[in-house]
């Protein structure tokens, strides 16, 4: 939770752009994260749980069809870890 991902920036803008979007997105959330008290954290630490088989199988599918799209449009394919995925299993009212 406290790991700040690796964003991989694509499209069309020079690697010095795509550099500083990637520094401005990660200052960004660096600074949210700090901004979290240990209490907060924690609480966000409690919601995380083991995905079951059936969201498992949902996420290779989502990387499946994504990594489709991204060829069709001359892409490489690029596998998100399930770990990236946080699933809300609250409905929303």
């Amino acid at each position: 939770m406290d790991k700040i991902p690796e964003f991989r920036i694509i499209g069309g803008a020079t690697e010095e752009e795509k550099s500083n979007v990637r520094e401005e997105t990660e200052r960004r959330l660096t600074d949210h994260i700090n901004s979290l008290s240990e209490k907060e954290r924690e609480e966000l630490r409690k919601l995380e749980y083991p995905k079951s088989l059936e969201e498992l199988s949902l996420i290779e599918f989502f990387n499946e069809e994504t990594n489709k799209l991204l060829v069709s449009v001359g892409l490489n394919p690029y596998k998100i870890h399930s770990e990236n995925y946080h699933i809300d299993r609250y409905p929303k009212s």
